[in-house]
């Protein structure tokens, strides 16, 4: 019984995948132009900003398959963001590093672990920041690299709009973390932002993460339901995991946990 039951779940899947493969798609989220963000004055001369990333030069980097790939969107945070206003001095702002990376895993049910076509997604999306001021009047060469990491991990039960706008939600999320970290250590450690400038609201993020739509996830939980019952440790699991997601919609400002670490000086 139990194997009709698992080929019977197999062939479920081949049949959802050809039909989800012959529907068209476009794409839903916004330009992230950051046209309206305040800029900041910065006390140099001039600002220098260049990118050392190579999008998607390993097999593993999804980046390209963004319609706002990372490195493009921080490009177009920092010219909008930061402006030169002082008399001498550089900053120079290099970006090294603007990766997604992609991995799949397997299913927290026991029974839908053991089906490929069934496991999860994890993306994590690392950037690298190099931060440099010269040549300022009165004040030594100052040099540090932060590192910026946010790990999201997909349910099976999702569209392609909501996996596309949830990817795109974090990497604004991530632009903001980058934005705090950036104003704090251009302030406080290079001094080369003066107080009054330093603005005291979060940047806004402009996509919105429709709810999970009916999808693959469903049919494998009806599935694994009528083989074992359900699990209800599986079940809670969701339950949290929908329910933090629809905190993350409510509150513009909820963060999910992130790594920002300063990395030694090369």
């Amino acid at each position: 019984m139990i194997r009709y039951c698992l080929l019977t779940s197999v062939a479920v899947l081949g049949l959802y995948g050809c039909t989800s493969s012959q529907s068209s798609y476009f794409p839903t989220v916004p330009k992230i132009t950051y046209e309206n963000l305040n800029t900041i004055p910065v006390g140099v001369s001039r600002i220098v900003m260049t990118s050392d990333t190579q999008r998607g030069a390993q097999p593993w980097d999804m980046a390209n398959d963004l319609p706002n790939p990372p490195d493009k969107t921080l490009q177009r945070y920092l010219n909008q963001r930061y402006e030169a206003k002082g008399r001498n001095g550089v900053l120079n702002v290099v970006l090294r590093k603007a990766d997604i990376s992609r991995d799949s895993v397997p299913n927290d049910n026991a029974l839908l672990s053991f089906i490929p076509l069934a496991n999860n997604e994890d993306y994590v999306f690392e950037i690298i920041i190099d931060l440099e001021s010269q040549y300022q009047s009165g004040s030594p060469n100052m040099r540090t690299t932060k590192r910026f990491v946010r790990r999201v991990k997909m349910p099976l039960n999702v569209t392609m709009d909501y996996r596309e706008a949830k990817l795109q939600r974090t990497l604004e999320e991530m632009v903001r973390d980058i934005d705090e970290a950036m104003i704090e250590t251009l302030s406080n450690q290079f001094n080369i932002i003066a107080a009054k400038d330093v603005p005291n609201r979060s940047i806004y993020l402009e996509t919105k993460v429709p709810k999970k739509a009916t999808g693959m996830g469903n049919v494998l939980d009806n599935i694994s339901t009528s083989l074992t019952g359900g699990t209800d440790e599986y079940r809670e699991k969701m339950r949290v995991e929908e329910a933090r997601q629809e905190a993350a919609q409510r509150n513009p400002d909820y963060k999910t946990p992130v790594l920002v670490e300063p990395l030694p000086a090369e």
